[in-house]
């Protein structure tokens, strides 16, 4: 809609009888109606699902690759054989799922049923991966959508002047069957080949969104790249789980159920417990680190002096009972609800093994039982970075005497009158008041975390970049 001087506005509204994705960036699109996604599975699924082992190693870059690139993926998946080899056991392995589905879909009876497969973005390679496959055209029919096959054609016209309409059809695309090309009811199953989207944009407007519309009945096979993607998107609401498109940057970390040993505990989780607990920190330590009305953060104490830095941090959390109350399951599931499973924070007393080393960590406490712990100024949406004690149990924690743990605690510097935030941390110059506005304490275990970023913001090239503020070029630049 860029400089676009008159828009008309035009509202269509969803039925349950639409098949999609109805949300958006954590909100739904149309409120109060039940919309159900098109089905999607993995490589690995789809194996199963069609009993066709071999299914779950293809790779159609690997297939079309370079010796060079392709020995480097073998060694890679631990493949045995040469690439000949390779290549027609993916020939194999795709005819015969095809025919498993068309059986399939005999057996339910009606029109007959349109197949979908992207193998690769380029036309005249995917003619020769038609030309390997070597269907059986008294079985199905074989169309292709690309190249002069596909000019002045729209997708539905095209099946609809098919030769044989009694027989199923396969459809070969390349780079179309996007935006304006809807297939009709009749395409249940669409393939898409591509090992990783490069962003939302590309996944979402591709076969993914042509499965998508009012009385369909979709089933989509991604790679698992993809559709833990997808998984992630539909868990989150549309949340900002990968990079919307290639003219935004996301801020924020984002995690689609990889697992961690960090829990973020963050001041604007709307808590009690939580609250008091951020205002003590504020007075207890951050007060001595970072005084009011300083430009940049001071150290009070030389730890080549008189020893690493430590502080009550503990000693405060368990005087709020601050982690067992945020490990009760209700408060758990309100606070972190990207984390689908129970979870320890390590006291005191605790020990956690090291995931690589084996080494057992706790934390680096002194005699009135302070702990170790880092400071960081950072930029709030820009998730807890860096170092041993940034992931608490890094590269460093099992190394010489550093078999430790320790909490990490995010500043920010703040206008004292306005409350708002003051991003200059590249380059100081104002005085502000300082905050922690996010503290990340080790677990005991390894859990699985789902996060989404916070905003994504246009890059340098985009044509909004100019109506961005200063502090949304810092968000952006720090990222």
């Amino acid at each position: 809609m860029n400089d676009q001087s008159r828009i008309w506005e035009v509202r269509q509204y969803l039925t349950e009888n639409y098949s999609g994705f109805n949300f958006f960036n954590g909100e739904p699109i149309a409120e109060g109606i039940n919309i159900i996604p098109p089905t999607t599975m993995g490589l690995t699924d789809f194996a199963d699902f069609v009993d066709v082992p071999f299914m779950d190693t293809v790779s159609m870059a690997a297939y079309g690759a370079g010796d060079t690139q392709f020995l480097k993926s073998a060694a890679r998946n631990g493949y045995p054989d040469d690439q000949n080899t390779y290549r027609v056991q993916v020939e194999d392995a795709l005819r015969e799922s095809i025919y498993a589905l068309l059986d399939q879909y005999e057996e339910e009876g009606g029109d007959p049923v349109g197949l979908c497969i992207r193998a690769f973005n380029n036309n005249l390679r995917t003619a020769e991966f038609i030309r390997h496959l070597n269907l059986d055209l008294t079985r199905v029919e074989v169309l292709t959508y690309y190249g002069g096959a596909a000019r002045d054609l729209s997708i539905k016209r095209m099946i609809a002047q098919r030769r044989h309409r009694d027989l199923p059809y396969i459809i070969f695309v390349t780079n179309r069957a996007r935006m304006a090309d809807a297939f009709p009811v009749q395409v249940r199953f669409f393939m898409d080949f591509a090992q990783r989207a490069s962003d939302l944009n590309a996944l979402l407007q591709g076969l993914l969104g042509r499965a998508c519309g009012y009385g369909k009945r979709s089933t989509v096979v991604l790679s698992d790249a993809n559709k833990s993607i997808i998984d992630a998107y539909a868990a989150t609401n549309g949340g900002y789980v990968h990079r919307p498109s290639r003219h935004s940057v996301v801020v924020g970390g984002y995690r689609r159920g990889a697992p961690t040993t960090m829990l973020k505990l963050k001041a604007e989780m709307t808590d009690p417990v939580v609250q008091t607990f951020f205002r003590e920190i504020d007075r207890q330590l951050v007060l001595s680190y970072a005084p009011d009305g300083s430009i940049k953060p001071t150290q009070t104490r030389s730890t080549r002096q008189t020893g690493p830095r430590t502080a009550p941090i503990l000693t405060i959390a368990q005087e709020l009972n601050l982690f067992d109350h945020i490990e009760a399951p209700q408060v758990r599931t309100a606070l972190f609800p990207q984390i689908p499973t129970a979870f320890h924070v390590m006291r005191a007393a605790d020990q956690a093994r090291h995931g690589r080393s084996g080494v057992l960590l706790g934390y680096g406490l002194d005699a009135d039982g302070h702990c170790r712990y880092t400071f960081r100024w950072s930029v709030r949406g820009s998730g807890a970075q860096g170092g041993a004690a940034g992931r608490a149990r890094g590269q460093r924690d099992a190394a010489g005497a550093g078999q430790w743990v320790e909490p990490t605690i995010y500043l920010e510097k703040y206008d004292p009158v306005t409350g708002e935030a003051i991003y200059d941390r590249n380059n100081p110059q104002r005085p502000g008041n300082w905050r922690a506005f996010m503290i990340t304490f080790p677990l005991r275990e390894p859990v699985q975390e789902l996060e989404v970023a916070d905003m994504a913001l246009p890059t340098d090239m985009c044509v909004y970049e100019y109506q961005m503020t200063d502090e949304e070029r810092a968000l952006r630049d720090a990222v």
